[in-house]
């Protein structure tokens, strides 16, 4: 989430690197969880999670999903436990394990099977692509016997570096600020692990033991380190959080320093070609945030088509002028116009595949709707270019008060557009009113200017063919207006799933 962030534009590096801190210690809650002996409670928890799951009420619903979850979590640790116990056993499985015991030998840990556990913790977590699965697993092995205290904690430091991996596949397709996010993330885990295989040669107490080890066994209940290991989940479970905690006390006040780093390794020498991802794939699995985001869209992609006509209206027809490179540029920012549109459709539609409320499900139609109408206010684009062309092929200019009429349609559509825009930037209700307001204005002044024109020309002061196209240029306004009315009529619904995102 935090890479589709970055690479949305909503957070910049050094807010991910805090998210990324907060997360790091966050994830040491599902082994805290799993250490206590709840197993007892696994199958009631299934039990009355199945029964509220069926609930009507969402929040019920959502508590039953809850239990439900939680009691499949313990009920697979125990299974999982009692089949390691077993496998215990086995010869061959006991070689394996004693490959990388890192029990001290001659008072220190042996510094080749802390490297063998690291590889094998973060191998293990690559191939899952979930720490806290991963930490379920040592838990598991603890249980089972298979691995003392001694060895668990660089099998934890491996699924640290091992958890990065999914940062790293998430940003492969992200622009360099997610990359650099992801780079950061990386860092902190790898530093925090370096900084811990130091600790493990400061010795400290009677027994020498290695100070971090020595701590945790001091502040959790129980002696790890006897002939009979001690409640060992609970200090590999605590170890995990406090190594965790200890990385960001350690490198909070280095944040400056990382996120430079970041940026000497992955370098942005040019910040306006860095490509904002609006429509942000990793954000499809949050709809509330994906929802904003695709709004977002089309709030830019109302701006750009009205942008379009305004620029059309203002330097061409009314100029009676336009070259063939502004047809093409017109052309060009139409067919971006018209791509756009078909990614927030195709984004909404994978929206529409993750778990949503009613009030989110009814949504995802409005906003179909709005990015049809932002599409059809560009292809006026067009029509207006071909009216420019008819009047300056014949030569022929509109009147006087055809122009100031023109123009005073335009400057409706001109505030309506703003005020379309405005209504989908927040919750602002009186921007709906004006902008609907606006659409009453222009309809009736189509009525008015099409009343006018025809006097002017039963007394031959407007030319056929400029009328001709004037009474189309109306009609071409008046659709517009009728466009961005359709978005506001829509605009309060959409204004009650708001999230602030700057």
């Amino acid at each position: 989430m935090v890479i589709g962030f970055v690479n949305a534009g909503l957070l910049n590096l050094v807010q991910s690197i805090g998210i990324i801190f907060g997360a790091n210690i966050g994830t040491t809650v599902t082994a805290q969880i799993i250490s206590f002996k709840l197993s007892g409670l696994a199958l009631p928890a299934i039990t009355i999670g199945l029964i509220v799951m069926f609930l009507k009420k969402p929040l019920a619903k959502g508590w039953g999903e809850t239990i439900f979850g939680f009691g499949l979590l313990f009920f697979g640790m125990s299974i999982m436990s009692h089949e390691l116990k077993l496998l215990g056993i086995f010869p061959t499985f006991i070689k394996f394990f004693q490959t990388f015991d890192c029990t001290p030998v001659a008072g220190s840990m042996p510094i080749g099977p802390i490297i063998g556990a690291i590889g094998i913790g973060a191998l293990l977590t690559v191939v899952i692509q979930s720490s806290s699965a991963s930490m379920g697993i040592v838990l598991a092995l603890a249980g089972g016997g298979l691995i003392n205290f001694y060895t668990a904690v660089p099998l934890i430091l491996g699924t640290n570096i091992g958890t990065t991996i999914t940062a790293v596949l998430a940003s492969a397709a992200a622009n360099r600020h997610a990359k650099q996010a992801a780079l950061a993330h990386s860092l902190f885990n790898i530093s925090g692990a370096v900084a811990m295989i130091i600790l493990f040669y400061v010795p400290w107490g009677e027994n020498s033991i290695p100070i971090f080890l020595y701590f945790v066994n001091y502040t959790t209940l129980g002696d790890v380190f006897a002939a009979i290991p001690q409640n060992l989940v609970r200090h590999i479970a605590m170890a995990h959080t406090f190594f965790n905690v200890f990385n960001v006390l350690l490198l909070l006040p280095c944040v400056g320093l990382i996120a430079r780093m970041c940026m000497f390794f992955i370098p942005i020498k040019d910040e306006s070609k860095v490509k904002i991802q609006h429509l942000e794939p990793h954000l499809l699995d949050t709809p509330s945030i994906a929802l904003e985001q695709a709004v977002q869209s089309i709030r830019y992609m109302v701006k750009e088509a009205w942008s379009m006509v305004d620029g059309v209206i203002g330097e061409n027809f009314l100029k009676l002028n336009i070259t063939e490179e502004e047809i093409e540029d017109y052309t060009d920012r139409e067919n971006k116009v018209d791509e756009l549109q078909h990614d927030i459709t195709e984004y909404l539609v994978q929206i529409t595949r993750r778990e949503l409320t009613e009030p989110q499900s009814a949504l995802v139609p409005l906003l179909m709707h709005c990015t049809n109408d932002a599409e059809r206010i560009a292809d006026h684009t067009a029509n207006i270019i071909s009216l420019t062309q008819r009047l300056a092929e014949k030569e022929k200019k509109l009147t006087d008060e055809g122009r100031q009429e023109v123009n005073q349609l335009w400057e409706l559509l001109a505030d309506q557009a703003r005020n379309v825009a405005k209504a989908l930037d927040g919750t602002d209700s009186k921007k709906v009113d004006h902008a609907l307001k606006d659409e009453k204005k222009i309809n009736r002044l189509v009525d008015d200017f099409e009343e006018a024109h025809i006097n002017r020309l039963r007394q031959g002061k407007c030319n056929a063919v400029a009328g001709i196209v004037f009474i189309e240029m109306l009609a071409e306004l008046e659709k517009i207006g009728d466009h961005l009315s359709n978005i506001a009529e829509r605009a309060p619904e959409i204004q009650k799933h708001y999230i602030s995102l700057n």
